[in-house]
């Protein structure tokens, strides 16, 4: 499902906008999965723009951390 989370990183409030998958459970028959974010755009909350194309890899991965962790605690 896609979803919309505010975040911040490194002091810089983000708008993100990713698709959410909600982890299964393990049982003795299937080990499960964990929840996955999958993310599609990043905007700044100051000016609105798109800075997804110009984060790296390692941050992404970050920010992905940070939303998961958001949305999980809603």
């Amino acid at each position: 499902m896609q979803l919309t989370t505010e975040i911040e990183y490194n002091e810089v409030s983000l708008i993100v906008v990713g698709y959410y998958q909600e982890g299964e459970a393990s049982n003795y028959e299937h080990p499960g999965s964990p929840s996955e974010f999958i993310i599609e755009e990043v905007y700044t909350e100051t000016d609105g723009s798109n800075i997804f194309s110009i984060l790296n890899f390692a941050t992404l991965d970050d920010i992905e951390i940070l939303c998961l962790s958001n949305i999980e605690d809603q």
